[in-house]
């Protein structure tokens, strides 16, 4: 079932390395799928996402989201990545939550 409204989704994907080239192709795939490497916020800031994160926007369910993102996961690492979906305000949240304080 689609959305009314696209939303933005922040993909995370864990797996066991099998070499340097691993993020290299994992990337690749999923650029050409549509995803990117940073969100523009509903403010207008954009977020450049951490390693392993992967930002696509549209009207697509979590779960379409997310079993693209793990076929993808598979056609470019040869083995099922682990993967987590939230959604951008949720990934903004936990960024902010492991936030250090500011040393007095």
């Amino acid at each position: 079932m689609a959305l009314s409204h696209p939303k933005p989704y922040v993909v995370t994907f864990r797996y066991q390395e099998q070499g340097l080239a691993d993020l290299a192709k994992l990337t690749n795939q999923l650029t050409l799928a549509g995803f990117t490497t940073s969100l523009t916020s509903e403010d207008g800031v954009l977020h450049e996402l951490g390693t392993n994160s992967y930002g696509i926007s549209g009207l697509h369910s979590k779960e379409d989201v997310t079993e693209l993102a793990t076929r993808l996961g598979e056609t470019a690492l040869g083995q099922t990545p682990d993967v987590s979906l939230i959604s951008l305000e949720e990934y903004l949240q936990q960024i902010e939550q492991v936030k250090l304080p500011p040393k007095a």
